[in-house]
């Protein structure tokens, strides 16, 4: 798993109906811990509440919106997380702002 690769969510359901079906790993990858990751929980678009601006872009993951719940942020164990189903990497910009601004870095 590396920065910005979308994660299945191993919670238990049918993933074609879960609210929050993807995992966004937002650690980077020179962080050398094994046993948790830093995820931000994309949930879809028809589930979410209103994004607020720059602290929850809209991503589409295979075809599909979802919001970068980036308030939600939180370390989940390695054995929570998925397969990768993707990435993310094009909407870096978008992430990074959320997480500065979320962090009081902007």
């Amino acid at each position: 798993m590396r920065f910005l690769d979308v994660c299945r969510n191993l919670v238990p359901g049918d993933p074609d109906t879960l609210s929050v079906p993807y995992l966004l790993i937002v650690q980077g990858d020179h962080v050398d811990v094994h046993r948790s990751k830093l995820v931000i929980p994309l949930m879809r678009r028809s589930a979410a509440p209103k994004p607020i601006r720059d602290v929850m872009p809209v991503v589409e993951v295979a075809g599909e919106a979802f919001v970068a719940m980036a308030p939600e942020m939180a370390a989940v164990s390695v054995r929570e997380i998925g397969p990768v189903v993707g990435s993310l990497l094009d909407a870096r910009s978008e992430i990074r702002r959320a997480i500065d601004v979320l962090t009081g870095d902007l």
